[in-house]
Order: structure tokens, then C-alpha cells, then sequence
């Protein structure tokens, strides 16, 4: 017993050894300093500024340095591509240079990203990762003594609910704003304006902020753009976000087999309407199962191009050849561009007829099929514990 003890102890041990190793090829010698630099924005802004960064490793390395931000392109640096000896520290200079009237109000920020590459000599010899650090110069811009931020999102519903705009106002000037409003107008996917909307008139205090929530009801099935102008003191923020009214896009309205024998070939005629605001172009895949959840057909129906609102038929055929009499189930599968949508029937073979009834289900099998893999995962994972226990106990 105490000789197991000890090999596990030597095991573990050599395992921290092990990942210990692995883990000092990872990390990164380099440093760069300082974080942040903040600078106070000033008419005709030129501003001569500086990093350093420090090679601690016992190697060269080649630095790069990209210059990320709105502002980058008024950046120049003599070179971006910096060679260091191991332990060697440099300064890394530059110039920014603004043209009046090129910053907004708030933080605008530079971000110099150093990333490490290997000296070419030791390339191939090192087992590792490059890794990159970044140092900002933030340049801070007064606000007016009015100054509106705004920001736009939409929270999408169904047809059964109401679509939510939400604007997001900040008072960020130092005097407060009266009579915000906001105009939105709701165009379709050909850019028609279906409906427009108008909120009522509020006011934000200096430094605070306030959520304007506008309900909208009148959305059928579809893609939409909402475009929002906020309203403030003779200023406009405008604004424009696309968003979707969600819901079940076909609706298999029934499906029929006339004039069937059993043993010939099936004609299943698929009573489809399209809820969606634009057309579809749908194609069925329909599986049949058994008692035993075994596949005993499969067919495609035909592709058809449905008007919104409209109804169409989906026409596809079984070969009954093997089949008896009896109950089965099946799973239909509508293709439309990128989306698929699923519902599940039960279908009634008989010597003369079949007869479907579609199933609020989606899927019968698959959802059967998830209950089992549910009870399966959680049976594993109760194992697991319990020889975690087992083991921990020895």
C-alpha cells in the first residue's frame, strides 16, 4: 500500500513537472509600459509620445507594433518592426497629429499592439507562443455644455407579442437637455415606410442617463429596419437597426393521400400556407418510422415558390411495396434558404386509405430520441461521481 502511495505522489509530481515546463515554453518575456497614457485634447493637437518596452528573455526577439483606433492613420513612427537582444529595453516613439474637428466628444483612443516574433536564427528551436501587448494613449475631449449619447437596440419578439425599441440616452454635457424625443420609422424589406412612430418628450439631467422603451404591435412575420432620429435642442442623433418579427414562418395547414391502395405508390399532397412577408421557395423532406422508431420511407416532395400569405401544395410520393397495415409516425422537414422547419404526423395506413394527423410536436422521433440521450447522459454522469467516491475513498 505505502509503495502505491508513493508511485502516485512520484506520478503527480512528475505530471506538475511535466506542465510546468510545457507552461514556461508559453509565457511571454516581454514587457511593455505604460499601460495608458491619458492627454487632454487642445486645439491644433500635436503630441510627441512614447513606450517602452522590455525584452527580459536571454534571446533576441522581433518585436511588430500595429497602431489600432479612428486615429491611427495620423500616426507616424520610424519603424514598427523592432529588433531586441535579449534582456534589451527601448524606448519607442511617435507623433500624432490632428486636424481640427477630427475627435468627438469623450475618450478617443490609440491602441499600440507589440506582438513578439522569434529572431530568424531561432526559429524552429523554440517550442512556444507569440503573444502581444498593447499600451493606449487615451485623448480625452471636452463635451459641450449639451451633449446627447445615444445608442439603439431592439428587442425582437414573435407575432404574439410586442417588438421593443429601446434608446439608451445619456445626458454626458454639463447642463441639463429638456425635450428629447425620438421619431422611428419601420420600413419592410423593400424599403417601404410601413409605419412611424413618435415618443413623448422627456428631459435628463447633466450626467445621468434614462431608457425611452417603445412598444410595436403591428409587425407581421418578416425582416424590418427601424430608423430612429433622437431630438434634442435643435441637435439630431440618428440611428438605424434591422430586426426580425420572429414565429413559425409555413404553417402545414394539412396533408392528404387520395384514391390509395396499399402496396402502390402513396401520393402525399402537403396543404402548406406562408406566413412570412416575403416569398419562400420550400422543399419537403418527409421520413417515415415504425413502431420500433426503424425508417421504412423516406421522399422528397416537389420545390415550390410561395407568395407570402398564400397557400401552396408540396407533392411527394411513398412506395408502399413493404408496408402493412398499421400506425407509423413521420417526421416533415420544410427547406427554405438557409432554415429548415420541422413538425411531426401520425400517419394510419389502411388496406384502402391513409389518413395523417399532424402533431403539435415538431419532431416525435428526435424528441423521444432527446428524452433517451437525456437519461443516458445523466446515468453517465452519476457513474462518474460514484467512481470519483469510489476512488477517492482508496
Amino acid at each position: 500500500m505505502l509503495d502505491m502511495t508513493l508511485k502516485k505522489y512520484e506520478w503527480n509530481i512528475g505530471m506538475i513537472l511535466i506542465f510546468g515546463i510545457m507552461l514556461s515554453g508559453f509565457a511571454s518575456g516581454l514587457g511593455i509600459t505604460p499601460a495608458i497614457t491619458n492627454v487632454d485634447y487642445f486645439e491644433d493637437f500635436e503630441y510627441f509620445g512614447q513606450f517602452k518596452i522590455v525584452n527580459t528573455q536571454g534571446y533576441p526577439v522581433d518585436v511588430n507594433i500595429k497602431i489600432n483606433g479612428n486615429l491611427a492613420s495620423y500616426v507616424k513612427m520610424d519603424n514598427q518592426l523592432i529588433h531586441l537582444e535579449g534582456n534589451e529595453k527601448r524606448n519607442v516613439q511617435y507623433k500624432l497629429k490632428l486636424p481640427n474637428g477630427i475627435v468627438k466628444p469623450g475618450n478617443n483612443d490609440l491602441i499600440f499592439v507589440a506582438t513578439e516574433t522569434l529572431d530568424d536564427s531561432l526559429k524552429g528551436t523554440y517550442l512556444g507562443a507569440s503573444f502581444s501587448l498593447v499600451t493606449t494613449l487615451s485623448i480625452k475631449v471636452p463635451y459641450a455644455e449639451k451633449y446627447l449619447e445615444t445608442s439603439f437596440r431592439v428587442k425582437e419578439s414573435d407575432v404574439s407579442d410586442s417588438t421593443i425599441f429601446i434608446i439608451e440616452a445619456t445626458n454626458a454635457g454639463s447642463k441639463q437637455i429638456n425635450n428629447i424625443f425620438a421619431d422611428i420609422d419601420i420600413k419592410d424589406n423593400n424599403g417601404k415606410v410601413i409605419d412611424s412612430l413618435k415618443t413623448d418628450s422627456i428631459s435628463i439631467k447633466a450626467g445621468e442617463s434614462k431608457n425611452i422603451l417603445i412598444p410595436w404591435t403591428k409587425g407581421v412575420l418578416g425582416d424590418y429596419v427601424a430608423e430612429i432620429t433622437v431630438n434634442y435642442d435643435n441637435e439630431k442623433n440618428k440611428m438605424e437597426e434591422n430586426f426580425r418579427v420572429e414565429g413559425v414562418r409555413l404553417d402545414i395547414q394539412n396533408i392528404a393521400v387520395n384514391n390509395f391502395k396499399l402496396g402502390e405508390v402513396a401520393k402525399f399532397e402537403i396543404n402548406l400556407k406562408n406566413l412570412w412577408n416575403e416569398n419562400l421557395e420550400v422543399e419537403g423532406d418527409v421520413k417515415i418510422y415504425d413502431a420500433y422508431e426503424s425508417l421504412i420511407g423516406n421522399f422528397k416532395t416537389s420545390k415550390e415558390n410561395i407568395m407570402p400569405n398564400t397557400v401552396e401544395f408540396l407533392v411527394g410520393y411513398w412506395n408502399t411495396k413493404d408496408v402493412d397495415v398499421g400506425a407509423y409516425t413521420a417526421n416533415i422537414t420544410l427547406n427554405f434558404y438557409d432554415k429548415h422547419f420541422e413538425k411531426g404526423a401520425y400517419v394510419d395506413v389502411a388496406n384502402d386509405g391513409i389518413k395523417i394527423k399532424i402533431n403539435d410536436e415538431e419532431n416525435i422521433n428526435n424528441s423521444k430520441f432527446n428524452s433517451v440521450f437525456l437519461i443516458v447522459v445523466f446515468i453517465l454522469i452519476v457513474t462518474n461521481i460514484l467512481w470519483f467516491a469510489y476512488f477517492r475513498e482508496k
